[in-house]
């Protein structure tokens, strides 16, 4: 039998159906809450939504923090609300007559020789193909280096970023931010009458690296990491790209615009969609990484036809796409597998192509070029003059009139990646690299090989030449910017480096960081990737 119950007693039963019906409010308002929270962070990268949007300072002065989770699909999103960034209003004058607009492209991790228009299988990236057809591409273009943030830079610098202290080799080289004294490619635009926008999937290019300088809107990527499942994959990035330009006001629309997309889709980890996995043969080697060069492509594709429909095309709209760095696949094996500690071509060489009003159909411009000239070139395709005093030099006429190809003579590529400190120097036909005190770990698999080699005969690398006289150019150059790129002191010292953050080793960096400790012994054996 059931035990026998006392009643309550008298009054007890409505004081007791007023505390319950309290405890349900209390509930249901927690539920509630708990409901709008899994909202709010369920708006995925992958998504497109508005928002209010973040305030930026115009040379944003928040410090890159050291990312732990890097390649790992187990971490927090930021709500995308909270990544779009709102530079501060700037008065410009009207932007040049005729003035056109601009739009540049960074496929993050794209190796050159995956490219249709300089060789690759059609079907591998058609989209760029038919670039290559309607516009021109450069034939040989060094990337300054082989990681993101410090080629990028370059590109949108006109310099390379050790000259103005911009890299922080081993643990500490995510504290290091664009420092402000440094004019941008979209500083210039803004200043000379164009709105300006941004949209990336890659941490290295956010506001917190100092990247969004110039920008009036940009889209920052999740910072914290690579992983497909939180970063901003192409699709989502070429919908906010073509939002941020729905969005314009009145005013802004009738100026012209200068848009960057970085697209990260190519770099590891890639999403394996099986159906072109399989389309690339899986029984070979990187047919996951085909997979989603072939996927790149086609947003930019999409992005291209997407603005056709707000009625920018070839006629009114120059298009730039400019590798950052390549991959090294193990192929050739020495090579590596990804990027960061080598030069060799499979990931400083590449690709650049350009379509636009004037630019010559099929064009293809020979000659040296650097990454550091895409910011010359791309402004003066534009009409507008390049700071004084950059390493970077314009090809715009080579692009449009005239004899298609450039006079440079070097090309500098240097790598500060984690413990490595290398540098190569580039000519047409030659290339010459030298390690400058690198860390490598006793059990790394490192195939660095010091030394020249003829770059036509021999382009793996693979039988060293006697030494040329240009190896003094870039052992001048490097001891010339070497005291202004400093490690992060052990134990209790304070990084010096110009316009960087100052942060003790181990402590608090600026903007809430965690500044690792400086290393001492033997050195511990870093990622080859960013």
């Amino acid at each position: 039998m059931d035990p026998v119950q006392n009643p309550p007693p008298s009054g007890g039963s409505s004081r007791s159906t007023i505390a319950g019906a309290v405890v349900v409010v209390v509930l249901l308002g927690i539920a509630g809450l708990l409901v709008m929270a899994n909202f709010q962070g369920a708006v995925g990268d992958n998504q497109v939504g508005k928002g209010p949007l973040k305030k930026s300072n115009p040379k944003n002065k928040s410090k890159g923090a050291k990312n732990k989770n890097k390649g790992k699909s187990k971490s927090s999103k930021v709500p995308m609300d909270r990544l779009l960034v709102e530079g501060p209003k700037v008065e410009r004058p009207a932007a040049p007559a005729g003035a056109r607009n601009v739009v540049v492209v960074i496929p993050t991790g794209l190796r050159k020789d995956h490219v249709s228009a300089y060789g690759a299988d059609a079907e591998l990236t058609p989209f760029f193909g038919s670039l290559g057809q309607k516009g021109a591409r450069f034939a040989d273009t060094i990337s300054a280096g082989p990681f993101s943030r410090y080629a990028t830079w370059a590109a949108f610098t006109g310099d390379l970023p050790a000259t103005y202290g911009a890299v922080e080799p081993g643990t500490a080289q995510d504290l290091r931010v664009l420092p402000d004294s440094v004019e941008t490619m979209t500083e210039v635009f803004q200043k000379n009458g164009w709105t300006t926008y941004g949209v990336t999937g890659n941490f290295n290019l956010n506001s917190s690296t100092g990247f969004t300088q110039g920008f009036d809107r940009f889209r920052d990527a999740q910072p914290a990491g690579f992983a497909p499942d939180a970063r901003l994959e192409g699709p989502a990035a070429v919908a906010v790209a073509l939002q941020l330009l729905k969005e314009r006001s009145a005013d802004q629309a009738a100026r012209p615009f200068f848009l960057t997309v970085d697209l990260i889709d190519a770099h590891a980890p890639q999403r394996p969609v099986k159906e072109l996995v399989d389309k690339f043969d899986p029984s070979k080697p990187n047919a996951l990484y085909r997979s989603s060069v072939n996927r790149l492509d086609s947003y930019v594709g999409e992005l291209w036809t997407g603005l056709a429909g707000l009625g920018y095309d070839e006629t009114n709209t120059f298009l730039v796409v400019i590798g950052d760095h390549g991959e090294g696949l193990d192929d050739p094996k020495h090579h590596g597998k990804a990027h960061g500690r080598y030069l060799y071509e499979t990931t400083v060489d590449i690709p650049w192509l350009v379509v636009g009003p004037g630019v010559g159909a099929g064009r293809v411009v020979e000659g040296l070029a650097s990454s550091t000239d895409v910011m010359p070139t791309v402004l003066g395709l534009a009409g507008l003059a390049a700071p004084a005093g950059i390493d970077g030099q314009s090809w715009s006429a080579p692009l449009t009139t005239g004899t298609p190809t450039t006079t440079r003579q070097t090309a500098v590529s240097d790598t500060w990646y984690f413990e490595f400190n290398r540098a190569a120097i580039f000519t047409s036909t030659l290339a010459c690299q030298k390690d400058f005190g690198s860390k490598v770990a006793e059990d790394a698999d490192d195939t660095f090989v010091p030394g020249c080699f003829d770059r036509k005969l021999d382009p793996d690398w693979k039988e060293v030449r006697p030494a040329d006289p240009i190896l003094a150019t870039l052992e001048a150059w490097r001891a010339k910017v070497t005291p202004k790129v400093m490690l992060v002191p052990p134990l209790d010292g304070e990084s010096p480096g110009p316009k960087g953050p100052k942060a003790k080793a181990g402590g608090k960096a600026p903007g809430g960081s965690k500044a690792p400790a400086g290393k001492t012994g033997k050195p511990g054996k870093a990622p080859e990737q960013e």
